[in-house]
């Protein structure tokens, strides 16, 4: 079954920053994350939507060590159910994609994997009517050769990591 993104990846990474200075609103999440007023948080509130979401682990934040709930404080914000699971490779994200175990709204393979989701034809195209945010993405980061016209991926971070 081919994979469907959804825009609730721009909401839920929208989640993870602070409310910029001026935004003409702000709406209180709970006591560490606001967001801006501007925006209709709660249109699929009432539309019984349940996202699901395959991501490494430890990447967005579960509350443990006095940490925000990320998913609970999305889902108390938005309306929106969020079925949240975690891969430790991205052998085993495709294994349980291929093998038809799972489906997912929303997905963060790396890039070399992104590719051969595309050439299996296990990705869906993207709707860029429902991620208005892409305007915002810098042009260094699209473009890339495992999907050049972003037709199937939107740059979720960039880094490197580096280990002493």
């Amino acid at each position: 079954m081919k994979l469907k993104r959804v825009c609730a990846l721009g909401a839920a990474v929208a989640l993870l920053c602070t409310t910029p200075a001026f935004a003409a609103d702000e709406i209180v999440v709970n006591e560490d994350i606001s967001v801006s007023g501007d925006y209709d948080w709660t249109r699929f509130a009432d539309d019984n939507i349940t996202l699901n979401v395959y991501n490494w682990g430890l990447y967005i934040s579960d509350g443990s060590d006095e940490s925000v709930d990320v998913v609970s404080a999305f889902e108390d914000l938005t309306g929106i159910k969020v079925n949240y699971t975690t891969f430790d490779s991205n052998e085993s994200l495709y294994a349980k994609m291929k093998s038809g175990g799972a489906s997912y709204d929303v997905i963060f393979p790396s890039d070399y994997m992104v590719g051969k989701l595309i050439a299996e034809d296990m990705l869906a195209p993207l709707d860029y009517d429902n991620i208005p945010n892409m305007a915002a993405i810098g042009e260094d980061y699209l473009g890339w050769e495992f999907d050049p016209d972003n037709t199937y991926s939107v740059p979720y971070m960039w880094g490197t990591t580096g280990l002493i």
